[in-house]
């Protein structure tokens, strides 16, 4: 059996920043959102109050527009990167194996 064609030099240069990136980017935005979120969940278990639920339900949605949707697209850029350091296969260039 043969290895799949490994990527050029400048494709895994650029696959490897997008993966770094994306990293960062889901490391620092999605971990940032979930302090967010457990500093809420933590107020309204200590003070339960009807207001409570309405003013976390707010504060959850706007930690996720700000730090969930970079989160998200850091996501995408791992997974982009991810694919130019180990492109599919195409469907016609497979390997048939024989036994003998």
């Amino acid at each position: 059996m043969s290895s799949p064609e490994s990527p050029s030099p400048p494709a895994q240069f650029f696959g490897w920043l997008l993966v770094c990136l994306g990293a960062l980017m889901v490391l620092l935005c999605g971990g940032c959102t979930l302090v967010i979120w457990g500093i809420s969940l933590y107020a309204l278990i200590q003070t339960p109050n009807a207001g409570g639920f309405g003013q976390m339900g707010l504060l959850v949605l706007m930690s996720s527009m700000i730090g969930g949707l970079p989160a998200a697209g850091g996501g995408v850029l791992v997974w982009a990167g991810w694919r130019a350091l180990h492109p599919l296969r195409q469907p016609g260039k497979q390997v048939e194996s024989t036994f003998d």
